[in-house]
């Protein structure tokens, strides 16, 4: 099962979101986890045995930002779960694509 999970943008927030994941992983022990998000807080769980790929948002960095995020979540592929520890906009375009 492949479940994608994104993280807040703050290290500090990120930390605090280890819990509930680590209780997603007790639930779905044979999880394969994508991590979503910026580049310091996703970091965070680049030992994680669960952890298949983590995918950077550099979505700002040059062009259309939404179309940057088309391209990333058409990359990704099928997921089976996916979840946030985010409310905005920018969640919802991508996790409706």
């Amino acid at each position: 099962m492949k479940i994608l999970i994104e993280i807040p943008t703050w290290l500090g927030d990120a930390v605090m979101t280890t819990p509930a994941i680590e209780n997603i992983v007790a639930s779905y022990p044979q999880c394969e986890l994508i991590i979503f998000g910026s580049y310091v807080p996703t970091n965070l769980f680049s030992h994680h045995p669960n952890v298949e790929t983590i995918v950077i948002d550099e979505s700002k960095k040059e062009g259309n930002r939404y179309l940057n995020l088309y391209r990333l979540a058409k990359s990704i592929g099928e997921i089976d779960i996916v979840l946030s520890f985010r409310k905005n906009f920018t969640t919802r375009f991508f996790f409706g694509v």
